[in-house]
C-alpha cells in the first residue's frame, strides 16, 4: 500500500502519473491480429544399409551420408543426424532366400534434411531417393526382411513438414505489439482528446510495469497431422500469485521453435486477444 500512496502523491504534480493512478486495479485489453509464415521444410526418413559384416554396413551408410550432405550444401540447407539403429536377421537360415545370408547385419540412419521453406522440394525428394532413401516419415519399422520403414498396406506418409525457424521471436513481437495496442487502446478510451498523448506517453514510460495476464492467438484451420484440419492455438492464461499481499501473474511461457509444425506450406492468420494489469512499484 506504501507504493499505491506515493504514486497517488506523485500525480498531484505530474499530470502523466495521473493517468498511472486510474489505471491501477483495471485490465487493460486488446484485439491481435498477425501473419506467420513457415521458414523451413523439414524431410524426415532415413537410408539403410546391410552387409555381412557391421563395418561393411557402417561404410555403406557413411557414403551415402556424403552425398546426402553434398545435396544439402547445394540446396542451402542443413542435414540433422537423429539416431543410428542396428539390427541382425532373424536366424536359422532360409534356404529358401539365400540373399538374406550374405548381409545379415543391418543398420538404419534416421535424418531430417532442413531447407528453406521455398526451395525445391520435390528435387531433392527425388534426389534422396536416388541415393538410397528408404525411410519415410519421423517413425521407424524394421520387418522380418530387414526393410526398414515398412507399413501396413495402404497406409501412407509424410514426408515434409514446415516448421518456423524464429518462432518464439515472432511471437515475442506480437505480443509486444499487442501491448501496445492495448495499452493505447484504454487511452482513447479514458483520456479526451487533448489528454491522449500524454497518457499514451506515461502508460509507455510503465511499460515494465504491466504484466500479462492472458495473450492468445488462434489460426485459420490448417492440416497438422492425421485428421481433419484444426486451428493452431498459441499462449496461454498466466497463473495468477500473491507476493508480499499483492497479485502479480506469472511469465507466460512461449513455443519452441519445433513445437508447431505443418503439412504444408501456409501462412498462419492468426487472431487474437491480450490482458494486461499495471503493477505497483515496490518501495
Amino acid at each position: 500500500m506504501f507504493g499505491l500512496a506515493l504514486a497517488l502523491a506523485a500525480a498531484a504534480h505530474d499530470p502523466g502519473a495521473l493517468w498511472l493512478t486510474r489505471v491501477l486495479g483495471q485490465t487493460v485489453t486488446a484485439e491481435c491480429r498477425a501473419e506467420l509464415t513457415p521458414d523451413r521444410a523439414v524431410i524426415q526418413g532415413g537410408i539403410g544399409a546391410s552387409s555381412l559384416k557391421p563395418v561393411a554396413a557402417a561404410a555403406e551408410l557413411e557414403r551415402q551420408l556424403a552425398e546426402i550432405r553434398k545435396l544439402a550444401g547445394g540446396a542451402g540447407g542443413t542435414l540433422v543426424l537423429l539416431e543410428r539403429v542396428r539390427a541382425v536377421r532373424p536366424q536359422p537360415r532360409d534356404p529358401a532366400r539365400p540373399e538374406r545370408d550374405l548381409s545379415p547385419f543391418l543398420a538404419v540412419q534416421r535424418f531430417e534434411l532442413e531447407l528453406p521453406a521455398q526451395a525445391d522440394v520435390d528435387r531433392v525428394l527425388e534426389e534422396l531417393l536416388r541415393v538410397g532413401l528408404d525411410h519415410y516419415g519421423p517413425d521407424l519399422q524394421l520387418d522380418a526382411d530387414g526393410r526398414f520403414g515398412a507399413r501396413p498396406s495402404g497406409e501412407s506418409r509424410i514426408l515434409v513438414r514446415y516448421r518456423f525457424s524464429r518462432l518464439r521471436e515472432e511471437l515475442g513481437g506480437i505480443h509486444d505489439r499487442c501491448r501496445r495496442a492495448a495499452r493505447e487502446a484504454w487511452c482513447e478510451t479514458q483520456a479526451g482528446a487533448g489528454e491522449q498523448r500524454v497518457c499514451a506517453e506515461a502508460l509507455a514510460g510503465a511499460e515494465r510495469r504491466f504484466t500479462t495476464q492472458a495473450f492468445s492467438l488462434v489460426s485459420q484451420p490448417v492440416l497438422r497431422g492425421p485428421g481433419p484440419p484444426a486451428p493452431v492455438v498459441l499462449g496461454r492464461a498466466s497463473t495468477p500469485a500473491r507476493s508480499e499481499g499483492l497479485m502479480h501473474f506469472e511469465p507466460l511461457p512461449l513455443p519452441a521453435p519445433g513445437e508447431v509444425e505443418l503439412l504444408g506450406l501456409v501462412t498462419l492468420r492468426l487472431r487474437g486477444a491480450i490482458a494486461l494489469c499495471l503493477t505497483v512499484p515496490r518501495p
